[in-house]
């Protein structure tokens, strides 16, 4: 039982070390077949003003779960060599909420740049959620650049309309590269510590739910509340005692108040020994929804 008993306070240690980030990828806004237009369609345009609201806003969602994005970032485009136009459609996609949040756009890196995109994800703060808008054609790339291949589509979706009221306009339809526009794909990122490189723990694909209108409502992974910790089964034990917020909860503790409640029956000693190791070790807190520091519970 004692064995038992250390690797488990070992376990919660090694847990409470660790840092996470998040990482929103998106296409840009809606363009014209027309490659020649540099800018948005009007559909791309409303697009961008759902995204500044439904994002901005200060509730958790399941594409935000930890609140708006601490960073953005949109690719650049120039014209090169090969008769390929300007595009500055992904800057225009993150305009209006890079307004709403006073957040500016860092709008540097090549769209063509994969791996100094992966250096730039180094760069995140424990806790730091990134928005990313993009060409769609190189999300796939940066997805097996961070060791997810075979949990991520092999490429972007040609089809993804929304299935509420609404349908993409067919000056949208690409015919060789579709029409798909409402998806986010989710990395989470995960370190052992500030030491070492970021890499990719899991891989999400979800719904922005536009309709058509930058003032329509938020919903699907945009709807106020459907962050994971907002269902109110984070904590499956001891909730009641403890102050933190569900919401705010780290994988940390979550698996510590499980552990702990599982091995109840070693007896008040053991108990002792959980209470002493948890002043001594430094567990990660999701703090006010944004930020992961690292505290001492002592």
């Amino acid at each position: 039982d004692g064995m038992l008993l250390a690797a488990l306070l070992l376990s919660h240690c090694a847990l409470a070390s660790a840092e996470y980030a998040i990482v929103n990828m998106i296409r840009h806004g809606e363009r014209f077949s027309d490659k020649s237009n540099i800018h948005l369609a009007p559909a791309g345009f409303q697009r961008a003003e759902y995204i500044a609201k439904c994002v901005s806003n200060a509730t958790f969602t399941m594409a935000f779960p930890l609140g708006p994005p601490d960073r953005l970032v949109a690719s650049v485009r120039p014209p090169n060599a090969h008769g390929e136009d300007e595009s500055v459609r992904p800057l225009e996609t993150l305009t209006p909420l890079s307004r709403a949040l006073s957040l500016p756009v860092e709008n540097t890196l090549r769209y063509t740049n994969v791996d100094g995109f992966v250096d730039r994800l180094q760069k995140l703060a424990a806790g730091e959620t990134m928005c990313v808008a993009w060409q769609h054609s190189f999300l796939d790339a940066f997805v097996r650049r961070l060791g997810l291949e075979g949990l991520a589509p092999a490429s972007w979706p040609r089809s993804c309309n929304y299935t509420g009221p609404w349908a993409e306009p067919d000056y949208a339809m690409d015919v060789t590269e579709g029409n798909c526009y409402d998806l986010i794909w989710q990395l989470l990122l995960f370190r052992e510590g500030p030491a070492h490189r970021w890499r990719s723990a899991a891989f999400s694909q979800m719904h922005m739910g536009f309709r058509g209108a930058g003032d329509g409502p938020c919903v699907e992974a945009f709807s106020p509340g459907s962050a994971p910790g907002m269902w109110g089964r984070a904590v499956p034990i001891a909730a009641a005692a403890d102050s933190t917020p569900r919401h705010a909860l780290s994988p940390a503790p979550v698996v510590f108040r499980w552990v702990a409640g599982w091995v109840v029956g070693l007896g008040g000693a053991a108990m002792a020994l959980i209470a002493v190791a948890r002043r001594g070790c430094k567990t990660m807190a999701w703090r006010s929804g944004k930020t992961v520091r690292m505290v001492n519970e002592a």
